[in-house]
């Protein structure tokens, strides 16, 4: 939720009802960034990143293709460790586990309804205004480390004859040491979401 109010005047969550008032409760909505406090949460976060658990795991490469700081957790953890996890890291916790977003200790998160991982993308998107921070294919989608521009001739061993072919431009992650090139995956990314090429 994004406020609570009751005759104009905002709540917090120390707010106990006595019985007969009318509460307003208002949803999170686009024009109330993470990063600005508000009287639910007066402790905003630094930055826009997510967290996001395995029943969003789709969502989360997603989130990383377009450059968003995004990571993951195993699907054995028990869900306080995922809510600490969290708010440890300052992320927005993104899961399908209505129970997770139950408990106390979690401050940003959003319960996802929809199964298919592009419309959990434009929700999330456009929840919390995510296009001016789009970079795409800026991260690695699989460990989510920032990528580095790398010369072919670095990797020119590790590629397919028509990739060493048609290729000149690659990224590399330095953390899982995958490597990456504006292919046909990227090009159909760019049409699906709008992306501009990086």
């Amino acid at each position: 939720m994004g406020r609570i109010e009751l005759t104009g005047r905002d709540l917090d969550f120390s707010f106990v009802p006595t019985g007969g008032e009318r509460l307003e409760i208002h949803p999170q909505t686009p024009d109330m960034p993470v990063t600005r406090p508000s009287t639910l949460r007066p402790s905003p976060l630094n930055q826009v990143c997510f967290l996001a658990d395995a029943t969003v795991g789709k969502l989360a490469r997603l989130l990383r293709l377009a450059g968003l700081d995004t990571t993951v957790v195993a699907a054995q953890q028990p869900i306080s460790a995922v809510a600490a996890a969290a708010v440890r890291d300052r992320r927005i916790l993104l899961t399908r586990n209505r129970e997770l977003l139950k408990l106390r200790l979690v401050t940003h998160g959003r319960l996802l309804r929809s199964q298919d991982p592009r419309q959990q993308f434009t929700e999330v998107s456009q929840l919390y205004h995510l296009q001016p921070l789009f970079r795409p294919f800026s991260r690695c989608a699989v460990c989510n480390a920032v990528l580095e521009a790398v010369d072919k001739e670095a990797v020119i061993d590790r590629l397919e004859p028509l990739t060493r072919r048609y290729y000149d431009h690659f990224k590399h992650c330095p953390a899982c040491n995958r490597i990456y090139w504006q292919g046909s995956h990227q090009q159909r990314l760019n049409h699906l979401f709008g992306w501009s090429n990086s």
